[in-house]
Order: structure tokens, then sequence, then C-alpha cells
């Protein structure tokens, strides 16, 4: 018994198969890396893009400023309410300014 012709034409064929698929493999395998670098490129540039963050949290700056405005505006606000009782002190009559009440931050 030797090896016939037909067992040589299906083992070359199977090698063949199986270097395509190993190919196959292989390209996707370098794809999926190259995918895996884009994206890690990708989001390193959107964060050297973004403003700075805290140390303490990764809170933005922004709500910071937020928060100082809300401060600046409570300041003002205190300070109209002396104005008007300092008014109200010279001129004897009650003034009253309808308070403000909620908050119209939008959070994405």
């Amino acid at each position: 018994m030797g090896i016939r012709g037909i067992d040589v034409q299906v083992a070359i064929q199977r090698a063949s198969d199986a270097d395509k698929i190993q190919q196959g493999d292989i390209a996707n395998a370098r794809a999926g890396e190259a995918a895996v670098r884009e994206d890690v490129k990708e989001t390193r540039t959107r964060q050297q893009q973004q403003p700075g963050k805290t140390e303490k949290s990764d809170q933005l700056i922004i709500q910071h400023e937020k928060e100082k405005e809300k401060k600046d505006q409570e300041e003002k606000e205190e300070e109209e309410l002396q104005a008007m009782q300092e008014e109200k002190g010279k001129t004897g009559e009650s003034i009253r300014k309808p308070k403000v009440q909620g908050s119209l931050d939008i959070k994405a």
C-alpha cells in the first residue's frame, strides 16, 4: 500500500486551505490591533483637547466656574437686598423683591 495520487492532492488542498485560514486570522488580528491603536490615539487626542481636570476629582474646571458664578449671583442678591433695606429704612415703606427659586442648569 503506497501513497496514492489522490491522497497527495487532498493533502495539498487541505494544507492550502489551512494556510488561507491562518493568513486570514493573522490579517484579522493585525486589523484588530490597528483599530485598538487608532482608538487609543483618538482618545488621547480628545483628552488633550479638553480643558484641564482637577486633581481631586474628574470634575471639569467649568463646573467650578459655574459654582463661582452662582456664588457671585448670591452675593449680588444679598447686596441688592441690603440696598433695599436701607431704602426701606429711609422711606419707611416696605419694598419686597420676589426671590427666584429653582435651577435652570441643564446637565447633559
